[in-house]
């Protein structure tokens, strides 16, 4: 599908879900490209993570999905602004600066994230309450109830 970007900036909201810490984990990611438009949904079955890696693979899921449609879709390029909302003090925190990262797979796994940034116009973090990133959570969690149902069933 091509995205036309109708405004100055796209609103991705992300989540990861973990049943258990560390345990079966997924990723939500809900990309919003105009204030009208349906978004694109995305889920994906990570295997075994922690809540916190799982928080960090939804970011680069969006990112990675980003720089996707930037090489496909040229020459529309995309909005000058791209605003990640998480739910994730930890995540929001440490790609803001705030909090310096001690984990050593966190680490990894930001700096991976920094590097796709790189390639994207302006990318912002808005921190946001759980109650406004239900959407994100219902697909992290859609995706880890089919996984675990597929796999409960073979």
């Amino acid at each position: 599908m091509l995205f036309l970007w109708q405004s100055n900036r796209i609103t991705i909201h992300i989540d990861g879900a973990a049943r258990g810490n560390p345990g079966p984990a997924s990723v939500g990611v809900v990309i919003q490209v105009a204030p009208d438009a349906r978004p694109l949904h995305i889920g994906r079955f990570l295997g075994t993570r922690t809540n916190n890696q799982a928080e960090y693979e939804a970011l680069l899921t969006a990112l990675r999905e980003l720089v996707r449609r930037q090489e496909t879709q040229a020459p529309v390029a995309l909005p000058p602004e791209i605003v990640i909302r998480t739910d994730s003090e930890l995540l929001f925190s440490q790609m803001t600066g705030r909090y310096r990262i001690k984990d050593r797979q966190l680490g990894e796994l930001a700096w991976e994230a920094r590097k796709l940034m790189n390639r994207l116009p302006k990318v912002t973090f808005e921190r946001i309450p759980r109650t406004e990133n239900r959407e994100a959570d219902k697909v992290a969690n859609r995706a880890l109830d089919r996984a675990l149902n597929l796999r409960s069933q073979a």
